[in-house]
């Protein structure tokens, strides 16, 4: 799950969103919002992108019950993202899409390294 989350963050906080430098909605309305205004870039929606690596990482690992209560949690996220205005529809979608490619991409990363030794030095140390 840290590896997704990561990854994550990787790809669209520090990549796609000052690549593509889209501004947020209530920049082109009179709107006044009920958090601070975030001075970043609006696309993709970092939260939403980051809970959904974390979630789905989850979600495709484990066979337990939490993880639909996580999965309620994800969408929930994702979709305040909408009511407070922060964020374009396509950005939270393209936020979930993201998400949910970092976790495979990240349970296939782990598969692939956890019997390498280098790797198990740097995850124990």
């Amino acid at each position: 799950m840290l590896a997704a989350l990561l990854l994550s963050v990787f790809l669209v906080n520090l990549t796609l969103k000052p690549l593509v430098a889209r501004q947020r909605p209530f920049t082109f309305y009179d709107i006044n919002l009920i958090l601070p205004k975030p001075n970043d870039f609006s696309f993709p929606s970092g939260h939403s992108s980051s809970v959904f690596a974390y979630t789905w990482a989850y979600f495709i690992t484990r066979k337990n019950n939490w993880r639909w209560g996580l999965l309620v949690f994800a969408i929930l996220v994702a979709y305040s993202r909408l009511y407070l205005f922060v964020h374009y529809p396509t950005d939270v979608l393209a936020g979930i899409a993201i998400g949910i490619l970092c976790a495979y991409l990240s349970r296939w990363l782990v598969e692939k390294f956890k019997d390498k030794p280098w790797m198990v030095r740097f995850l124990t140390s």
